[in-house]
């Protein structure tokens, strides 16, 4: 079993925990799953993650000084593209140093975090955190089948996966 898949569960268990029993505000959702998707990149050694990562925490930072912080309500939606921005230029700069960082997997996150976001006013559950912790599992189970189907392949070890 790849090291991402192990970390994106424990992460599942943790953003449930947190936002479960601990109460924390949903609000937070997207700077949790950016850090576990930072530590599934950094510890799980997939630099593939590295974009997805730096842009949900770039977002998910401002979301929280919008919501929870200085920054006023009348620009949240200028703090998010922001925030987004940073994340995705911080995901720049570092697939310049480092091997298998691919920045259109940040581009897809705004575009199915977007989405997400911008549904959630009309579909609810968009707004359950249970459904994100399901789909950190799901994350996890795809890592998995995709380790599986790369050493099936007898293609190796990826820049993804050693």
């Amino acid at each position: 079993m790849p090291p991402t898949t192990i970390i994106l569960g424990v992460g599942a268990v943790l953003y449930a925990l947190a936002m479960g029993p601990l109460g924390l505000t949903f609000d937070a959702t997207p700077l949790m799953i950016g850090g576990i998707a930072l530590a599934a990149a950094v510890l799980g050694r997939a630099p593939r993650l590295s974009a997805t990562a730096l842009t949900l925490i770039g977002w998910g930072a401002a979301v929280m000084l919008t919501r929870h912080g200085p920054v006023p309500d009348q620009r949240e939606a200028a703090a998010f593209l922001v925030g987004a921005g940073l994340g995705l230029l911080t995901a720049r700069l570092v697939a310049r140093t480092r091997a298998g960082v691919d920045v259109g997997e940040g581009s897809t996150v705004l575009v199915v975090g977007g989405m997400a976001f911008y549904l959630a006013f009309d579909v609810q559950w968009l707004y359950d955190w249970p459904i994100w912790t399901a789909l950190l599992v799901a994350w996890g189970v795809w890592e998995w089948i995709d380790h599986r189907r790369v050493a099936a392949s007898g293609a190796g070890a990826t820049p993804a996966e050693p």
